[in-house]
Order: structure tokens, then sequence, then C-alpha cells
């Protein structure tokens, strides 16, 4: 099987989508999934997130600047390049040769201007 066929609610347009996922993120989803079982001991409620504070103990979602910090030092961790945390960083966005070419044109002209902008920050140090 290429990719599970997994419904999920759009918050803004309020309505149910389909999308296949890839095995290895499928798993992550379980994993998320049991990881709240095993934190509020019972399946999430549609109006749970699925990124929860750890740290509380009411499924609450997680502090974005709390999950970029994390991301950012698993990404020094991982010896990431500096313009591509950078651009992380600017964007929100994680580009890679396997989704860049799924990104949306928006999302690929903020990447590559923020690449830009983080070279030029070091030509001008």
């Amino acid at each position: 099987m290429r990719g599970e066929i997994v419904k999920y609610k759009i918050t803004k347009r309020k309505r149910l989508r389909s999308i296949k996922l890839n095995p290895e993120f499928h798993q992550a989803m379980q994993r998320q999934l049991q990881a709240f079982r095993d934190k509020f001991g019972r399946d999430p409620e549609p109006d749970d997130p699925v990124f929860f504070d750890d740290d509380v103990d009411a499924p609450v979602p997680i502090n974005l600047d709390s999950l970029q910090r994390q991301i950012v030092a698993v990404m020094n961790k991982a010896c990431v390049s500096p313009e591509l945390i950078y651009a992380y960083c600017r964007t929100g966005v994680i580009a890679t040769d396997q989704n860049y070419g799924l990104l949306s044109p928006e999302d690929r002209d903020a990447w590559e201007c923020a690449i830009a902008e983080y070279s030029r920050q070091r030509g001008a140090e």
C-alpha cells in the first residue's frame, strides 16, 4: 500500500478532505495518537489538538514558539545547514528535494527569498 487515506478537518472551511499519507507519516500520526491516549487516557475528540502541549493536564495546542525552538534544536543536532534553518524560521516551511515540487508557488517563493536573504546577510558581515 502506497499511502493511507485519512480524513482531516480544515478549520477555516469546516469541511473534510481526504489525503494520502506516505507510510512514514502515517506511522508518525499513529504514534501521536498513542501519545494522546497515553497522556490523557482517552481517544482524542474532534476538537482536540493533534499536537498538544505535553506540560499541561488538559489537551491544549502546543505553543508554536516552543515547537519552533524544538524543531530548530533538532535541525542543529542533525547538522542542517544554517541557511536552511534560517529559511525555516522565516517561512515556517521545511523544503526538501522530495517535497519542494509539492509546495505552493507562494511557499517556494518565500523559501527562495529567505535563502537569498540569508546569503545577503552573510555577505554583508
